[in-house]
């Protein structure tokens, strides 16, 4: 009966998931692998500082991107450290009649999401692993409103990848930001092995029961 046990034991540990050495916490959010992808976007540019230093500069999103509030953000961010003094321009009726702003940086999003790539596991009933995926693209134009001239005219690209177990995606995903919060498809690999080892585990189980009762 020990050895029944004992192998029953050791049969539920290897279907439990694994543990992971690493918590969630020590993860980087969906959102914040995107920051990471825009971060490595913008700083792939070579934005000229401004023609006379201090001169303020308006970043301008368009094409109504859900996630241009995050890119608005760090590239302002990024302006600053450059020399540039942002205007931000507050979005009410009155803003039309603002002063205008000298420099003006437009920027058209052309991606901005995170998808779930690859999945695997390190050993055969092993956790999930899965590959995320942060993309970042855009258009900029800095214009020079005083002139009506575009100064520069640039594209950037970002992407930045990782693999977390698939156990806390959950923990790592945000409802509120749809564009870092895309939907796990579980492959159809997945469904034949885990219902493959349930029963594989079912009739190990009830060949040593009975295995066991004929020995006694």
């Amino acid at each position: 009966m020990a050895r029944l046990s004992l192998t029953c034991l050791l049969l539920v540990l290897l279907a439990l998931p694994a543990g992971t050495a690493r918590s969630e916490e020590a993860y980087p959010t969906n959102l914040q692998l995107v920051e990471t992808a825009v971060r490595a976007a913008f700083d792939s540019l070579r934005l000229s500082a401004p023609p006379v230093p201090g001169s303020d500069l308006e970043v301008v999103i368009e094409g109504g991107h859900p996630g241009g509030w995050l890119v608005r953000k760090i590239m302002n961010g990024r302006l600053i450290e450059r020399g540039w003094d942002i205007r931000v321009v507050a979005e009410t009726a009155d803003s039309a009649v603002a002063v205008e702003t000298p420099y003006v940086l437009r920027v058209k999003v052309a991606q901005l999401d995170l998808i779930y790539g690859r999945q695997w596991r390190r050993y055969v009933i092993g956790s999930k692993v899965v590959e995320r995926v942060a993309r970042a693209s855009f258009y900029l134009e800095l214009v020079d409103t005083a002139e009506e001239e575009i100064l520069e005219s640039r594209s950037a690209r970002g992407e930045m990848r990782d693999s977390v177990p698939a156990s806390a995606l959950d923990v790592l995903s945000d409802s509120q930001y749809a564009f870092a919060a895309p939907e796990l498809v579980k492959g159809s690999a997945d469904k034949y092995l885990e219902g493959g080892l349930v029963l594989a585990i079912i009739g190990v189980l009830v060949y040593l029961f009975y295995s066991n009762k004929t020995a006694s």
